[in-house]
C-alpha cells in the first residue's frame, strides 16, 4: 500500500488562467481554441480580438443627445479600441500602463460626437454594465458541458500562455 499524496498544480495557468476561463465560461462567454485567437489577432504582437471588440462595442454602446438614442459609429468604434492600446511615446512602466488600461476598461473611452452642429463628448464602455445587473439573477446561460469544455480547452491550450 501506498501513500501518494497529490501535489497541487500551483503555476499561473491552474491557479489564474483556468479558474478565469471557467467563470468566464459559466457567465456565458464563448471560450474560443488558441488557432482562432491567433486568427483573430492577426499578428502575436497583438493582444486584442480588434474586430469582436468592435462588433460588441457597437452592439452595447448606444448615446442620447436631446431625448433620442443615436448609435456610434465603427470610426467611433475604432477610436474606443485605439485609447486601449499604450501609447509608445508615454513611458509609464508596467504598473502606470496596467493601471491607465484598468481605468479605460473600467470607466470607457471618451468619444466626441457632433450631432445637429452641437460636439459632445459620450462614453462608450467596453464593460456592458447595465445588462450585467439586469440580467445578475439569472442562471448562467452555459451548461456544465460548456464549463468542461473550457477546461479541457484551457489545459489543452496552457502551453501557449
Amino acid at each position: 500500500m501506498t501513500n501518494k499524496r497529490e501535489i497541487p498544480a500551483t503555476t499561473e495557468v491552474h491557479t489564474s488562467h483556468v479558474p478565469a476561463l471557467v467563470m468566464l465560461a459559466a457567465m456565458g462567454w464563448e471560450i474560443l481554441p488558441q488557432s482562432e485567437c491567433e486568427n483573430l489577432r492577426g499578428r502575436t504582437s497583438r493582444v486584442l480580438l480588434e474586430s469582436v471588440l468592435t462588433d460588441q462595442l457597437l452592439k452595447i454602446n448606444r448615446f442620447t443627445y436631446r431625448g433620442k438614442e443615436y448609435a456610434f459609429d465603427a470610426s467611433d468604434a475604432a477610436d474606443a479600441v485605439r485609447q486601449l492600446r499604450p501609447d509608445p511615446t508615454v513611458q509609464r512602466g508596467l504598473v502606470g500602463t496596467n493601471q491607465m488600461l484598468h481605468e479605460r476598461l473600467v470607466l470607457g473611452a471618451t468619444i466626441s460626437k457632433t450631432v445637429d452642429g452641437d460636439k459632445k463628448s459620450y462614453t462608450m464602455r467596453f464593460i456592458d454594465w447595465i445588462s450585467q445587473r439586469t440580467t445578475s439573477s439569472r442562471p448562467p446561460r452555459s451548461s456544465r458541458s460548456t464549463v468542461t469544455t473550457a477546461r479541457a480547452r484551457a489545459a489543452a491550450t496552457s502551453s501557449s500562455w
